[in-house]
């Protein structure tokens, strides 16, 4: 296991052994090199992530590779913008994709999807995939090779994948998010069940709700799971998925999914509320016209309070 450490901000490794060592060098000051967004390559002997430099009150962001073992100091991939996000290694080890942006855009206004052959720890033949989409968000390699992501050309977050002759192919046509802002690096909404299904969290009605893609037919079916309320990223391995969800009455839990087999199986998390379901809002998923007569989506938690007993004490909306 590789993670960043809070304290230090640098990328140490967990061994099964329960050895852990820092696999990135100490930096010149404290604090002043950040590492996010690692990503392990397919054979699990080095990773890629989005470094965060403090040098001379200037901040430089870049995408860097680097051995798991801390064999050789980090390499600098990509340069040159203002902001990275999502480096992915493809499943033959051979291809870089990652999003990048720069002032004034937020990644929410504007982002590029490039690719790039890795040679000898080094990106070559940088090409750009996507830079009139608006936002792009979650770049991901499917099992097949195929290149996946998310963007908002209708003015909705849809999945989209890259064909052979390098067109964008849309695979969803929802009025809903299958995206998000990217608050936080690592955000994801979809995992690959296989090369035919993909598990989304689609965000209709200001609810996430976990569905499955069928790639081949179309169809976006909501899953046995639902209503739920989903924390993304969702996680996909063996054709089945987790997520963390809890319902309108309980905390999150983890929860596991295969299809066709199963309505879901708790597997942790999900401690009691505490709180007799009587007092519990149910909450009510509503639509408001704005000025221009366009729906803004929100939820509506009403106010409950079975024993209440004088006006002069309403319980809370």
């Amino acid at each position: 296991v590789w993670y960043c450490n809070l304290d230090d901000q640098r990328v140490w490794r967990w061994s099964p052994d329960g050895v852990v060592e820092p696999v990135t060098p100490p930096p010149p000051s404290e604090r002043s090199v950040r590492y996010a967004d690692l990503h392990v390559a397919p054979d699990g002997t080095w990773l890629t992530a989005v470094r965060e430099r403090h040098v001379d009150g200037a901040v430089l962001n870049e995408i860097v590779a680097f051995p798991g073992d801390g064999g050789a100091d980090p390499t600098v991939l990509v340069s040159g913008s203002d902001f990275y996000a999502a480096p992915r290694i493809g499943p033959d080890g051979t291809t870089l994709a990652w999003l990048s942006w720069d002032h004034p855009a937020m990644p929410w206004d504007h982002t590029v999807l490039s690719t790039g052959a890795l040679d000898g720890g080094r990106v070559t033949g940088t090409r750009v995939l996507v830079d009139d989409a608006g936002a792009v968000f979650q770049p991901a390699w499917g099992p097949d090779g195929i290149l996946h992501f998310v963007a908002d050309v209708d003015g909705w977050w849809n999945l989209y994948r890259m064909t052979a002759d390098g067109a964008r192919e849309q695979l969803t046509h929802e009025q809903a998010e299958l995206g998000l802002p990217l608050w936080f690096l690592g955000e994801a909404m979809y995992a690959f069940l296989d090369s035919e299904r993909i598990a989304c969290l689609v965000n209709r009605d200001a609810a996430l709700r976990l569905h499955v893609l069928d790639t081949t037919s179309g169809r976006l079916d909501v899953t046995p799971l639902t209503p739920l309320l989903c924390d993304p990223p969702p996680v996909a391995a063996d054709g089945e998925v987790a997520v963390v969800a809890g319902t309108e009455t309980s905390l999150p839990q983890v929860r596991r999914w295969r299809p066709c087999e199963d309505t879901g199986r708790v597997v942790g998390g999900g401690a009691d509320v505490g709180v007799h379901p009587a007092h519990l809002s149910r909450p009510q998923h509503v639509s408001i016209a704005d000025e221009n007569g366009r729906p803004v989506y929100a939820v509506l938690w009403p106010p409950t309070k079975p024993d209440v007993v004088a006006p002069a004490d309403p319980p809370p909306l």
